[in-house]
C-alpha cells in the first residue's frame, strides 16, 4: 500500500494564522495514519536569497526543522517545480496525497472548539482557549514544531541576557491596522492602567513588551523608562501592520512580495521576529494582551502562563 501523505500549504496571511492551521492538520494527519508535510510558499515571508542559511521555496524551513523526514521533492514533483504553490493550483493530484491550506472543523479526538475562529466571553475559542486546549496544542507544539537551533539561539541569547532571574510582565500590543475593533477604544490607556496596576503590587518587574509598531514601543519606553525590554524587532513606523498594502493583492496574485521599510526587506525577517516574541512573551511571569493569533498562541508554548485580556470583551464586542 502506498503511503499516505498530507500536505500543509499557507496561505498569505499572518504567521500565526498559518501556524495554527498547520498545528491542527498536523494532528488530524496522524489522527489518520497520514505523514505530514509543511509545505509555505510564496506570500509576506519568502526571501529571495537564502535565510538562516537555508535556501529554496519552503519558508517554513527557515524558522524549523522539517516535520517529516519527506520532501515534496519526493512526494510531488509536480508541485515542488511550481513557483508559488495555493491549493486551487494543485491539479492531478495523486490518490495518496491530501492537501489542505486553512482551518477546519474539529474531529473526534480533539478537545472541542479549540480551532473555532474568533472570541466569545466565556466561551472556548482559538482566541480563547480553556487549559485543555492550550495543553493539547502546547503538545502538538512540543512534538512538531523543533526551532532551528540559529533561532533557538537568539532566543536564548535575549532570555539569558535581560529575562533570566527577573521578574517580567508580558504585554502584547498588536498594531491598530485592521484590528481597531479587536482592540477596543483607547487600547492604550487600557493597557497603561493595566500595567500601572500591575507594578503597584510587584514593584521590581520588568516589562516586556511585543508589538508591530515604534510608535507604540516609544510611548511605553517613555512612560515606564528603565523597567522596558524590547526584542530588536522590525517594527512599522505607521499604524499598518507591515505587509497591509500589498496584502489585497498579495492574496488575489500569490506574488513574491515583501514590504520595504527603511530599505528593509520585511519578508522572512518580520516572519522570524513574531516567532522570537512569541516565545519570549510565553516566558513571562504574567501575560497582558488583545485579540491576536500571535496573543493566542502564547499561552500555547506555556499553558501554566496566567493571562489577561486588555480590553475586557463582553458580547463578543471589545470594551
Amino acid at each position: 500500500m502506498d503511503k499516505q501523505f498530507t500536505i500543509i500549504l499557507s496561505r498569505p496571511y499572518g504567521v500565526y494564522s498559518i501556524l495554527f492551521h498547520v498545528l491542527q492538520h498536523l494532528h488530524y494527519a496522524e489522527l489518520e495514519g497520514r505523514i505530514p508535510l509543511v509545505y509555505w510558499t510564496g506570500g509576506l515571508y519568502f526571501n529571495k536569497d537564502e535565510y538562516n542559511g537555508v535556501e529554496g521555496k519552503n519558508i517554513w524551513d527557515y524558522f524549523f526543522e522539517p516535520v517529516s523526514p519527506y520532501k515534496i521533492e519526493d512526494v510531488y514533483p509536480e508541485m515542488a517545480a511550481l513557483n508559488h504553490v495555493d491549493k486551487k493550483q494543485s491539479v492531478d493530484i495523486p490518490s495518496n496525497i491530501k492537501i489542505v491550506d486553512r482551518l477546519t472543523q474539529d474531529v473526534e479526538g480533539c478537545p472541542k472548539n479549540c480551532w473555532r475562529d474568533g472570541y466569545k466571553e466565556n466561551e472556548v475559542y482559538l482566541n480563547n482557549m480553556s487549559k485543555e486546549c492550550k495543553e493539547y496544542v502546547g503538545g502538538i507544539i512540543k512534538k512538531y514544531v523543533i526551532l532551528k537551533s540559529i533561532v533557538r539561539e537568539k532566543i536564548d541569547k535575549f532570555y539569558g541576557k535581560y529575562m533570566h532571574s527577573k521578574h517580567v510582565l508580558g504585554v502584547h500590543r498588536r498594531a491598530d491596522d485592521g484590528m481597531l475593533a479587536g482592540q477596543g477604544i483607547d487600547p492604550n490607556n487600557k493597557y497603561f492602567k493595566a500595567v500601572d496596576h500591575y507594578i503597584k503590587h510587584h514593584s521590581d518587574t520588568k516589562i516586556f513588551l511585543a508589538t508591530d509598531m515604534q510608535k507604540i514601543l516609544n510611548m511605553f519606553e517613555s512612560r515606564y523608562g528603565k523597567r522596558m525590554l524590547a526584542y530588536d524587532a522590525l517594527r512599522s513606523p505607521t499604524s499598518r501592520l507591515w505587509g497591509m498594502e500589498h496584502r489585497s493583492v498579495e492574496r488575489k496574485l500569490a506574488k513574491y512580495r515583501r514590504t520595504k521599510i527603511d530599505k528593509q526587506i520585511a519578508g522572512a525577517r518580520w516572519a522570524e521576529d513574531a516567532i522570537i516574541e512569541a516565545i519570549l512573551l510565553s516566558k513571562c511571569d504574567y501575560f497582558m494582551r488583545g485579540y491576536s493569533n500571535m496573543s493566542a498562541i502564547v499561552p500555547c508554548f506555556n499553558p501554566n502562563i496566567e493571562t489577561m485580556f486588555i480590553p475586557q470583551y463582553k458580547g463578543g464586542s471589545p470594551k
